[in-house]
Formats: structure tokens, sequence, C-alpha cells
């Protein structure tokens, strides 16, 4: 977030800022959901034991995400992949980033966020319960 309000001044492109400031309750979902997302598959990767398997859950769920959520890309009219879109995180967010009237693609990111955000917990609960239990929170390698 601090790239917003940093990065038009230093790019030289100060007048950058007005519109990205305007835009900061979809960032604001964006970085939530995102976040939200990155930590329900880090905590759910992490039953496997190894930390390797974390780091590579991490990285294919990002690039999923920048594939599918229309990052790279405008979403496909491919009915499947429209479908994934929908549940992950940033796709409700770009699509109000790229249109002018961002209120239904704002709330949408906004509960793609929160569910991620109660999956992440679940996660995070069911790890700690688990590690209490057997005494530790080990990685095996």
């Amino acid at each position: 977030m601090l790239a917003v309000v940093v990065a038009p001044p230093l790019l030289g492109e100060p007048e950058l800022l007005g519109p990205l400031l305007v835009r900061l309750p979809e960032l604001l979902a964006l970085a939530l959901a995102s976040a939200c997302f990155g930590v329900f598959v880090a905590s759910a990767a992490a039953f496997s034991g190894r930390a390797q398997t974390g780091v590579l859950a991490a990285s294919a769920a990002t690039y999923l995400t920048l594939v599918v959520c229309g990052v790279v890309a405008p979403l496909p009219d491919l009915p499947v992949l429209r479908e994934i879109a929908a549940v992950l995180p940033m796709t409700h967010g770009i699509g109000a980033l790229r249109s002018a009237a961002a209120g239904p693609e704002l709330r949408a990111e906004t509960v793609t966020a929160l569910s991620w955000l109660a999956l992440a917990v679940v996660a995070i609960r069911v790890r700690s319960r688990r590690a209490a239990r057997s005494g530790g929170d080990h990685d095996q390698f």
C-alpha cells in the first residue's frame, strides 16, 4: 500500500497520486483478500509437515491468481475459468479498478476477502490445535 503513495512521485508522475487515492477502498480490499488467501494457503499447506510444501503452494497460488483473475489479461470467456476466478482474491477488485462504478465489484471483493479470512482463521486454529496435541509445530525435513 505504501507503493501507491510513494511510486507516482518517484516515477515522475505525481498526477497519478490523486486517482490512486480515490481508489483506496478497492486497493485495501485487494490487499486484504490477497493477504487472507495467502495465509490460508500457507496454513493449509503446513498440514503436510514440510516447509517446502508451503512455499511451493504459496508460489503456485500466487501465479494461478495472477493468471486466472485478470491481472495478466482480461478474464477469458471460458466459463470454467470464470467460475474459479469468482472465488479467488483480486478478481472483483481488479474489475472494480477497471470500471468507473466500483460499487458491486468492491462489495464482491470484500466478501471474497472476508471468506478467505474465515478460511485462514479456521486453518490456523486447526494447525494450532494439532501442534498443541503433538507437543510442537516442527517441520519435518
